[in-house]
């Protein structure tokens, strides 16, 4: 058995990551993270037990200044040199961090809505909330490809916004399988036609829903932008998964055989 990794605050960590980190969570409000020692010797944009160091501006400084500051702030006297460093430390660590801005550690997630709401996730799935906009920044570039895709969807809710849908969406063989127990629903001819002009309803109550799949033979068949929803009686359908799916997908419903019991009305299905 592997031991047990090491507490997140007792790793390694690039400076540049830990402050983008702590930025995000909106913990670098005041300036009390900035280690604005007079130095010129301090690593640039390093992490220290003081805080976080940006640029060594004594460095620039000629020795004698250099040492002047020094000895002033040891003697605990406020500089010019470190309200420099205080009033440019998030300014400096801004750009140093500008590669991270679009990324999915950005030190400031509210950029990512433009990135995500441009990908078509809207406001009503991200909610405005730092970390579903991380979580989908780093999502967006296996998602935008099958976009369109129910399985893609779901699988977005799920590990994104982590609200995954309660109803399933089949395909395959759980598709055909599925699909013998659809619901009646009111459709135009056209959609009927596209569908399988051959095929002959068989319309019949069971468990108190209105199918009408043939038992055998060819059913009323799926076409591409068709989604197969098996719905749990009682349960309402979830709103995400419709935003996600193409305004020109059809919803299809089935209740399954092995569904529980309907408890209420079939209008709650809407």
């Amino acid at each position: 058995m592997s031991a047990a990794p090491p507490p997140l605050e007792d790793r390694p960590q690039d400076p540049i990551a830990a402050w983008s980190a702590l930025s995000a969570a909106g913990e670098l409000g005041d300036l009390d993270w900035v280690d604005a020692r007079v130095s010129a010797d301090l690593p640039r944009f390093s992490r220290t037990a003081e805080g976080f160091h940006h640029i060594p501006y004594g460095k620039y400084l000629p020795p004698s200044l250099l040492e002047a500051a020094a000895d002033a702030q040891a003697r605990g006297e406020p500089t010019l040199l470190e309200g420099l460093q205080l009033v440019f430390a998030r300014a400096e660590w801004w750009i140093e961090a500008r590669r991270l801005l679009w990324a999915p550690d950005s030190p400031a997630p509210r950029v990512l809505e433009a990135l995500v709401e441009a990908h078509g996730v809207g406001d009503e799935l991200h909610q405005g909330d730092p970390a579903r906009l991380q979580r989908l920044a780093a999502e967006l570039p296996g998602w935008f490809p099958r976009r369109g895709e129910g399985r893609a969807a779901a699988d977005l809710l799920r590990r994104a916004l982590r609200d995954p849908p309660r109803e399933r969406l089949l395909s395959g063989a759980d598709a055909e399988d599925g699909l013998r127990d659809e619901v009646f629903a009111c459709r135009s001819a056209g959609w009927w036609a596209a569908r399988g002009p051959s095929a002959r309803l068989s319309l019949r109550i069971q468990a108190g829903w209105l199918r009408f799949q043939p038992p055998a033979g060819p059913p009323v068949a799926l076409r591409a932008e068709d989604a197969l929803v098996a719905w749990t009686p009682g349960r309402p359908h979830h709103r995400g998964l419709a935003r996600l799916l193409p305004v020109w997908s059809c919803r299809r419903v089935t209740v399954l055989r092995d569904a529980p019991p309907v408890s209420s009305s079939p209008g709650s299905a809407r």
